[in-house]
C-alpha cells in the first residue's frame, strides 16, 4: 500500500516564546525580590535564559539584574 501524503511544514515564532519565556522568569523574579523572598533559584533559572541572547544582550540583561538588586 503507498499513501501519496503532501509534507508540510510548519514554522513558528520561536523568538516570542522564547521572550515570553524569558519575561516570565524575569517577573517572577521582580514580584519574589520586591517581597523579600529567597530569589536563589528564581534568579538562576533567569541566568539559564540569557544563553537565548547574543553576547551584548546577554551583558545588558545582566546589567538590568544586578540594578533591580541594589
Amino acid at each position: 500500500m503507498v499513501l501519496d501524503l503532501e509534507p508540510s511544514i510548519m514554522s513558528i515564532d520561536t523568538q516570542k516564546i522564547d521572550d515570553d519565556f524569558m519575561n516570565s522568569h524575569f517577573v517572577k523574579y521582580c514580584v519574589a525580590l520586591s517581597k523579600g523572598d529567597k530569589t536563589d533559584s528564581l534568579l538562576e533559572n533567569l541566568h539559564k535564559t540569557f544563553a537565548n541572547l547574543d553576547q551584548d544582550d546577554q551583558k545588558y540583561a545582566n546589567m538590568i539584574i544586578s540594578d533591580i538588586q541594589t
